[in-house]
């Protein structure tokens, strides 16, 4: 009997000291992957900002550009993700309704070109806050720009020559 719940108890510490091992680990990368998106973020607008030379003025006006960017890209990521858990959500059933993953597709298609649409014309108004010194800066480093927002989970989004769409970056 004593044996028996001292092989329990070790067990049950065994099975206490995985638990805490998988939660102290699902923690530390949780703050990783929210630290390198932060990083991507800010990255892009620090790169930007230190790139062109911006001046107090430009830095002001940039920082309202980049909150009416992100706020639209959020509200747009939202509906993706709504489209894409009814898209997934078919899949549960024996008979999916094709009509509805379909036209989930074709929200999610819709969707990902607004969200194209939006982030072309924020960096056309941000290219637009630049005198013509800045401008020729920014027309170089827009490709290293996109790379810093888009992650190093987007590299195989390269165009010729493993350079992102525009050419390489070039300082």
């Amino acid at each position: 009997m004593k044996i028996e719940r001292t092989k329990l108890l070790v067990i049950l510490v065994f099975v206490l000291l995985a638990l805490n091992i998988t939660t102290l680990a699902t923690i530390w990368i949780g703050k990783a992957q929210l630290n390198m998106k932060h990083d991507m973020q800010f990255g892009a607008k620090k790169l930007i900002i230190e790139k062109l030379h911006f001046d107090e003025s430009q830095i002001e006006e940039f920082n309202v550009l980049v909150e009416e960017h992100q706020q639209q890209m959020k509200d747009l990521k939202e509906q993706i993700f709504e489209n894409k858990e009814a898209f997934y959500s078919q899949l549960k059933n024996d008979a999916p309704d094709t009509a509805l993953a379909y036209q989930s597709i074709a929200n999610i298609t819709s969707f990902e070109e607004k969200s194209e649409h939006i982030t072309f014309e924020h960096f056309r108004k941000v290219r637009a806050l630049c005198d013509s010194d800045q401008k020729q800066k920014f027309d170089i480093v827009i490709g290293e720009i996109l790379r810093t927002m888009m992650g190093p989970q987007n590299d195989m989004h390269r165009g010729p020559m493993g350079h992102p769409p525009g050419g390489p970056a070039r300082n």
